[in-house]
């Protein structure tokens, strides 16, 4: 009996055997891959960032520590002299003697 080129060789049950992903089977386990991938990543970037740096702290809490230093500043200003979004400059008046104190930033995290 001779076979033709295009098909599938059957077994005993009838059934052709299945020799291989169909295109879209492919697209999809790609793309589903794909998002794996991107999950993982952005997760180990994210705990990295949080991680201390060799300095033995992290951003997150040096970002606090400056946060509440500059509040608790702010508390005790008798007068603001200039406010943009990356600056703030006031004055403030320990032991009868007035200070200024300005804080500048680059306005990116």
């Amino acid at each position: 009996m001779k076979r033709s080129p295009g098909r599938a060789s059957r077994p005993a049950g009838g059934l052709p055997l299945q020799r291989g992903l169909t295109l879209a089977e492919m697209v999809t386990a790609l793309a589903i891959l794909g998002v794996l991938a991107v999950s993982i990543g952005s997760a180990i970037v994210i705990a990295t960032r949080a991680l201390p740096d060799a300095n033995g702290g992290s951003g997150a809490v040096d970002a606090a520590f400056v946060a509440d230093q500059i509040a608790t500043e702010l508390h005790s200003a008798v007068s603001v002299s200039r406010y943009s979004p990356t600056l703030i400059e006031f004055g403030v008046e320990r032991s009868g003697v007035g200070h200024t104190i300005a804080y500048e930033w680059s306005g990116r995290p």
